[in-house]
């Protein structure tokens, strides 16, 4: 759900990277996504003055799906907005002081969740490959874009595709010599599972960010982050802080090991 409207705002925010019909089609659902489920594929294209198949070509570069799924995300959307419980906290201290706790935790058990030699093992890939992919969907694409950045300006070649579309297109342009890095909190989601299955069929070098330890494949490393977080709250409120963290250690350390 979230992840499909994440690539809608993109397309939206990033209207100059995207065909001017699209931007409509995708502002066109973002402003009217509470009658979407109601309407045909004919119909929205005649909103949208398109046609039918710009709609599924839309679809399927957007979210890899076709207008059936694009109708259901949208009715999931809208339960979810209607049925949702607003937490309100009696005490503002009480809220601050807790919230404070709970980041120190979560910085804690990231700390303590990777032995030096997993991070030394990370840092040496980072250092060989040619290129390094960055993936995530939804708001971890926002921190995929963060440590794409920050390793770009250690003169790494850094690729960090924005749609679902464009990952799936530029996951066929991997090499042996390249590397990824999937940062997934729940490390379990359509596309990222996606993802790992074309990866692991071309024996790709793979480094995961998440709470989840993945498979133990020779070519894999899983840099562990807290599981802690705020359930009752959509958005993530401590997920974020234990990536981050992760994120700015192996740039630290990148810089620290270049001495060396």
């Amino acid at each position: 759900m979230y992840s499909f409207f994440s690539n809608l705002k993109k397309c939206r925010d990033n209207n100059e990277l995207f065909p001017k019909i699209e931007v409509i089609i995708a502002n066109f659902i973002l402003d009217n996504h509470k009658i979407i489920p109601d309407l045909s594929i004919k119909e929205l294209a005649q909103r949208c003055n398109t046609s039918t198949s710009t709609i599924s070509r839309f679809c399927k570069r957007i979210n890899g799906s076709d207008f059936k799924t694009l109708k259901e995300e949208c009715r999931i959307y809208n339960n979810f907005l209607e049925e949702k419980e607003i937490v309100k906290p009696t005490n503002q201290r009480t809220l601050n002081e807790s919230y404070i706790t709970d980041l120190f935790k979560a910085m804690k058990e990231t700390s303590q969740a990777n032995d030096i030699e997993k991070i030394k093992n990370a840092i040496f890939w980072i250092k060989e490959a040619k290129k390094i992919f960055f993936f995530g969907t939804s708001f971890s694409n926002i921190l995929a874009q963060n440590i794409s950045e920050k390793f770009m300006r250690l003169g790494k070649n850094t690729i960090c595709p924005l749609t679902i579309s464009s990952q799936n297109n530029i996951i066929t342009q991997i090499k042996p010599d390249d590397l990824v890095v999937i940062i997934s909190f729940s490390n379990n989601n359509f596309q990222i599972n996606r993802i790992k299955r074309i990866l692991r069929k071309k024996q790709i070098k793979t480094i995961y960010i998440s709470s989840k330890q993945n498979s133990n494949y020779n070519n894999e490393i899983t840099l562990l982050v807290s599981s802690l977080n705020y359930k009752e709250f959509e958005s993530p409120i401590i997920q974020e802080f234990s990536i981050n963290y992760i994120i700015n250690y192996l740039y630290l350390f990148y810089i620290e090991s270049s001495y060396f």
